[in-house]
């Protein structure tokens, strides 16, 4: 594979950053949910300290911001091996296709 441009590299960045966004949204609605819940229905929950309870809403939103950012990462990267793929798979059928008419022709 050749090496990416600074703007193919600024574009998969982009990306990737936008869907890590989007992770530590739904991260952040699971990690409040789980707040507010928890708060409301568990008193060993409510005796927590504020740190702890800061730190069970951070560890969602964490979570899912590394999966979502990594996700498309490993998209741009499939996106990139399946177009390199696609060109050396049409330079083996072209080799293919002269060996084959060069084998016809020495057999005639």
């Amino acid at each position: 594979m050749r090496m990416a441009s600074n703007d193919e590299l600024d574009a998969a960045m982009n990306r990737s950053v936008g869907k890590a966004m989007e992770g530590a949204a739904i991260g952040g609605a699971v990690g409040a949910a789980g707040y507010y819940g928890l708060n409301r229905f568990s008193s060993w929950y409510r005796g927590l300290t504020g740190p702890l309870k800061a730190f069970s809403i951070a560890v969602p939103l964490i979570g899912f911001m590394m999966i979502y950012g990594e996700e498309e990462l490993l998209k741009i990267e499939r996106e990139g091996h399946f177009v390199a793929n696609e060109k050396r798979l049409e330079e083996f059928r072209k080799l293919e296709r002269e060996h084959a008419a060069a084998s016809g022709a020495n057999k005639q």
